[in-house]
């Protein structure tokens, strides 16, 4: 009664949330260095830009990569990181 139906999610902004969201590189430490995530978090940080294209511009990771890091069953199984990455 007090619900609002039919609301759903925008796929493409909150893919732009995550991308852009500085708290990301914590899941990247164990794959790319706390030193290099690090400087992907001030960098995104000063300069505005989003974590996925920094991280992809440095030549860290790719795409496919990331988004296997990021998946959410790859940030809660209990698994290796860069074995999930396809980097072991």
């Amino acid at each position: 009664e007090r619900c609002i139906t039919g609301i759903t999610a925008n796929a493409d902004r909150m893919r732009h949330f995550v991308e852009h969201s500085i708290g990301i590189v914590t899941a990247l430490v164990p794959v790319i260095g706390y030193e290099a995530a690090s400087d992907v978090a001030r960098t995104a940080l000063a300069s505005g830009r989003g974590v996925f294209d920094i991280v992809r511009e440095r030549g860290l990771l790719t795409r496919e990569q990331l988004e296997a890091i990021l998946n959410p069953a790859a940030m809660t199984a209990p698994r290796d990181a860069q074995e999930f990455a396809g980097m072991k």
